[in-house]
């Protein structure tokens, strides 16, 4: 009998400790889901508009006119002539045709050396340009109250070429 009782006990503090594990992912997730539902509702109804209105512009690519909606944190690390080597081998793309979709991927808060706190919102953009369609990763960051670039990628067949 005492064997069980034993054996019993040793099943219930695994069950506890099981339960305490449980209990606090689901508090992780939850706090995860706050605030990924408080950043993105910076972004929201503003970054579409933003990127639309960023591709429309860059049609030629040209990286002095992308400067000022660069984060600080792109400038901090690219320099004029690598971002005007960079914006260049985008022209490969040609003139914008259309912005097919924008859809959004996630939110999050990051530390930065430099600047503190970052928010910033990703997006994936699907854009067809005269030389081919385009698969655009866009990170936007709030710097100062104003939409930022912070990351930007171009995949497309055109570069192959």
């Amino acid at each position: 009998m005492k064997k069980s009782g034993g054996f019993l006990s040793i099943i219930k503090k695994i069950l506890i400790g099981f339960g305490v594990v449980l209990a606090l992912i689901i508090i992780l997730l939850v706090w995860a889901g706050i605030t990924t539902s408080k950043t993105y509702g910076k972004f929201d109804g503003v970054a579409e508009p933003y990127i639309r209105e960023f591709l429309r512009n860059q049609s030629p690519w040209n990286y002095e006119l992308a400067k000022p909606q660069l984060s600080f944190s792109w400038l901090e690390v690219t320099t004029d002539e690598q971002g005007d080597k960079l914006f260049k081998y985008f022209n490969k793309l040609g003139a914008l045709k259309s912005i097919d979709s924008i859809e959004w991927q996630r939110c999050a808060k990051q530390a930065h050396t430099s600047t503190g706190k970052i928010e910033r919102c990703d997006y994936s953009v699907s854009a067809t340009f005269e030389s081919d369609v385009a698969q655009i990763y866009m990170g936007l960051s709030l710097e100062e109250d104003e939409l930022k670039i912070i990351q930007l990628q171009v995949n497309s067949n055109a570069f192959m070429q």
